[in-house]
This record gives structure tokens, sequence and C-alpha cells, in this order.
């Protein structure tokens, strides 16, 4: 099952996810000195800032998983760059410069076989076509309700129990 946790738009549900790791409240913090985490170069600032304080606070280090030359994100791209020390995958739905649509179900996939937490930034594609977490290798989406014609101020992070607990 999912969890609604409502804040006050995608950019804290973010930072609760990269914080919380990076601050574990049981002494023990999930990400270290030589994890990895990995973002895509079509990432908002919302979804690439708290993960460069998180590498720089940890000592893990930050990869980007960079688009082709005409914007788009491929699988064999994140293969390659996925080690036994991924812990995150911080991927967005929708670029919100470019529009494009990365096929996020098969990073998440990818990402989450390989044992990474998988976070999927999904601001952007909310007005469009909601992803149905139930139905993806994710542990936690954020959005905001400002993108689908809602108030200003008002979002959730989305997040299965066993991510939520890591937390």
């Amino acid at each position: 099952p999912c969890f609604y946790i409502f804040t006050s738009g995608t950019t804290e549900s973010l930072n609760l996810v990269a914080h919380g790791l990076s601050a574990h409240a049981g002494g023990s913090k999930p990400l270290q000195r030589g994890d990895e985490i990995i973002v895509s170069g079509l990432e908002h600032h919302a979804n690439l800032v708290p993960w460069q304080q998180v590498a720089r606070r940890s000592g893990a280090t930050l990869r980007i998983l960079r688009p082709d030359a005409q914007g788009r994100l491929h699988t064999d791209d994140l293969a390659r760059l996925l080690t036994p020390r991924t812990r995150v995958l911080a991927l967005t739905a929708c670029a919100n410069a470019t529009g494009e649509r990365p096929p996020y179900e098969d990073l998440l996939a990818l990402a989450a076989q390989a044992g990474a937490l998988t976070v999927l930034d999904a601001a952007q594609a909310m007005a469009h076509a909601v992803p149905d977490l139930s139905l993806l290798d994710c542990d936690f989406m954020a959005f905001s309700g400002h993108k689908m014609y809602g108030p200003m101020g008002i979002g959730a992070l989305v997040g299965k129990r066993t991510a939520l607990e890591r937390l």
C-alpha cells in the first residue's frame, strides 16, 4: 500500500526524502561515504539541489544520467551507471524545461532491480497522466496541487510503507 504525506508542494516532498536519507533519526544514515545517487540531466532544481546537498553532507557521489543530443534518456545509459553502491535514483516523469517524457517506468524498474530507492518527481506529469505508483517500481512520488489546477501551497509525497520507514 501507498501512503500520502501532505506537504506544501513538490519541493518540500523531495526535500523530505533526500534529507531523511541523510540525517536518519535512528542514528544510522542510509546514505554514507562511497554510496551513489543518480539523477538525470533533465531534473528541475527541486530534484537536483537536495541530492547535491545530501551527497556533500553524506560523502555519497552524485552521478548524472545524461540525455542524448535529442534530450532523451535511455535505459542502456542508466544500466552503465548503476553499481552495487547505487542507493538512489531520482528522476522526473516529465522535464519541465523541454516537456520530454522519459521512459520512467523502465528506468525505475532497472534501478529497483539494482537495489536502489527510486524517487519520481511527477510535478509536471500530473496534469496530463497520473503515474500509478502501484504499477511502478517506485518508492516515492512527489507532486504539487497547482500543477493540477489546484491551489498553491499544497502537494504530496506518496510513498510505499517500507520506503517511508527507511526515512
